[in-house]
């Protein structure tokens, strides 16, 4: 009997010392859970709507993006984000307490011009009145010792990069302008006047270059039928192109070209052919479509000699064609 009360007095300090610390215990957790911080802010919804863009370059623009919001201050941030782009310029949709639309200022490489223009607005969310004041420069700020772990402020938060992200161009090696160019088929009309009203035939071109100019070679044929003669015309020719359709990115280009031409005559007298030099100028209208560019072009063609049985020295032409696209970039 004396050692069951012995046992259950032991018991019953054991439950008060447990007990007593079971309380403390649940008194500093219900202290932790109280002072644990809000849930943060909403995060961004951030979209792309840009054909400008390469394969790869969206997903490597969204990507960015995002670990740029997280750096930023979260009230800072908006409800939603939108890139979009046309063939005139590009543009950031910034949705916040009020929406704005903020023109994206391009350079040689697309990505970085639209999170620059991201950038740029956080840094003015940042500065608005509303922020917290810098102290006084009266108020000395107290010393803080020294440490050789500490790293030395920077004047501009990072942007940060994805490390799977091994294509990136970095600021320091900015892409060069984008290769253009394509192959193109057209049918030209040219009139004439004599010794047949008007020629119709095909056209081929090819051009490549950089930026907005082209190297452009072409080949015409135009076949002419009247009542007394048929005539055949052939030229090959070559030359700068700028702007459409060779460039994309442009509606509007010009043509220069030079070479040479050959006149034959069919019936009356017989076979007769005449050559002379030539130089062409002339107009594009240019809509893209994929990787296709259909344009309406408009040219005047020079004669460098007078044709006895031929056209006048000036005569004007007009074209519509298709060109396959060759382009390496979206700017």
């Amino acid at each position: 009997m004396g050692s069951f009360s012995r046992s259950r007095g032991l018991w019953a300090s054991l439950w008060r010392v447990i007990g007593g610390n079971f309380r403390h215990f649940a008194a500093v957790a219900s202290v932790l859970l109280g002072s644990a911080p809000a849930a943060a802010a909403a995060f961004p919804d951030v979209s792309v709507e840009c054909g400008r863009l390469g394969a790869g370059q969206d997903a490597e623009f969204l990507a960015r993006l995002r670990l740029l919001l997280r750096t930023a201050d979260p009230e800072a941030l908006p409800a939603k984000i939108h890139a979009e782009c046309s063939t005139r310029g590009a543009w950031i949709v910034w949705e916040g307490k009020q929406s704005e639309r903020l023109k994206v200022e391009e350079g040689p490489n697309l990505v970085e011009a639209l999170l620059d223009t991201v950038e740029e607005r956080l840094a003015r969310e940042r500065e608005k009145p509303g922020a917290p004041e810098t102290p006084a420069a009266s108020e000395k700020p107290q010393p803080v010792p020294d440490s050789p772990l500490e790293l030395p402020p920077l004047d501009k938060p990072v942007r940060p990069r994805p490390d799977s992200d091994g294509g990136a161009t970095s600021r320091s090696t900015r892409t060069p302008p984008a290769s253009v160019g394509g192959l193109g088929f057209a049918v030209v009309g040219e009139y004439w006047s004599e010794p047949v009203d008007f020629g119709l035939g095909p056209r081929v071109e090819v051009g490549v270059g950089s930026g907005a100019l082209a190297l452009v070679l072409c080949e015409t044929l135009r076949f002419g039928m009247g009542k007394d003669v048929d005539t055949l015309v052939f030229d090959t020719q070559g030359g700068l192109a700028w702007g459409a359709p060779f460039q994309p990115a442009h509606q509007f280009g010009l043509l220069l070209l030079g070479g040479m031409e050959w006149f034959t005559e069919f019936g009356g007298d017989g076979l007769q052919t005449e050559s002379t030099a030539t130089v062409t100028v002339g107009g594009r209208i240019s809509q893209r479509s994929g990787g296709v560019a259909f344009w309406v072009g408009a040219d005047g063609i020079y004669r460098f000699a007078d044709l006895n049985a031929g056209p006048r020295r000036f005569t004007p032409m007009l074209s519509l064609g298709m060109l396959l696209l060759v382009d390496s970039g979206s700017d």
